[in-house]
């Protein structure tokens, strides 16, 4: 098995080679691949897919994507749990706009969680266990979703997911994602009674932002020593939190809210992680 990281590192690595230089959106120059990058994240062998060679701060991914499960686009609730690099996002009115959580929980009238959620629990073999971002007649008054479409398949008990996304910042968002993405899994496992799978995480616009190749570098000096820092870290919940929440919530929001409650501590067990130092860099709209 390749860990993720190595895949990462990999595909940074590729796209410095192949070294394709265009003006994206706004002017910005970036650097990217002609292909599409995947990456396969088996979170019962390897754990929470954290880097190594730079410091992440992993409960971050943890409160947005709760926030995008809960229906919610207003930036006051990632202000309160310390969450602010989406404020360049707001749209006027302290919201992303319809955007992300709005499109999970009403995309058409349709809530999209709770159907996943159901289904997980009532038809776990459905080849219709899927999420969808994009929405071409809302994007225009709203941030456009980097990613596209989430399906899910159980395997022997295993939740597996299937990740297509559209866009992704190589240095600042994918590793983000890749964590944000395993969380919405242990969630969605935690709550089915399942296992936590693999991920197979594909993204079809892998671009490197020239003003990160700095940091780039740092990182991929500081990746060489990753491997004598790493200890697995869990992909599932905590057994303290079980006992909080003791698995009374008959739904999902149930679930969610507990979360919320405990105020996002202990949900999952970092203290095994240690990582080289954080690479500051800037999110780039």
């Amino acid at each position: 098995m390749v860990h993720y990281e190595q895949q990462y590192y990999n595909a940074l690595k590729a796209t410095l080679k192949e070294d394709i230089r265009v003006t994206g959106r706004g002017d910005v120059p970036v650097i990217k691949l002609r292909k599409p990058v995947s990456f396969e994240i088996n979170l019962m062998k390897e754990g929470l897919p954290l880097l190594r060679g730079k410091k992440m701060f992993p409960d971050k991914p943890l409160v947005e994507l709760v926030w995008m499960m809960l229906g919610r686009n207003d930036l006051d609730f990632l202000h309160q749990y310390g969450v602010n690099y989406w404020d360049m996002f707001d749209i006027g009115d302290g919201t992303i706009g319809d955007s992300y959580g709005p499109r999970l929980r009403n995309f058409n009238g349709v809530d999209q969680i709770q159907q996943v959620a159901h289904l997980l629990l009532t038809d776990p073999y459905s080849r219709r266990i899927a999420l969808s971002f994009w929405d071409p007649s809302k994007d225009e008054d709203s941030i456009v979703p980097c990613y596209s479409f989430i399906q899910f398949k159980v395997i022997d008990n295993y939740l597996n997911m299937y990740v297509t996304q559209r866009s992704g910042d190589a240095f600042i968002g994918v590793p983000n994602d890749a964590l944000l993405f395993s969380y919405l899994n242990a969630i969605l496992a935690y709550y089915t009674n399942l296992y936590t799978g693999t991920i197979f995480y594909t993204i079809n616009d892998f671009h490197i932002y020239e003003e990160h190749l700095p940091a780039i570098n740092v990182y991929l000096k500081q990746y060489e020593g990753w491997i004598t820092l790493y200890e697995k870290v869990l992909a599932f919940v905590t057994q303290r939190f079980k006992e909080y929440e003791n698995k009374t919530s008959t739904t999902i929001d149930g679930v969610l809210n507990s979360i919320v409650a405990f105020n996002f501590d202990s949900i999952f067990n970092f203290k095994p992680y240690k990582a080289n130092p954080y690479i500051k860099a800037k999110v780039i709209k």
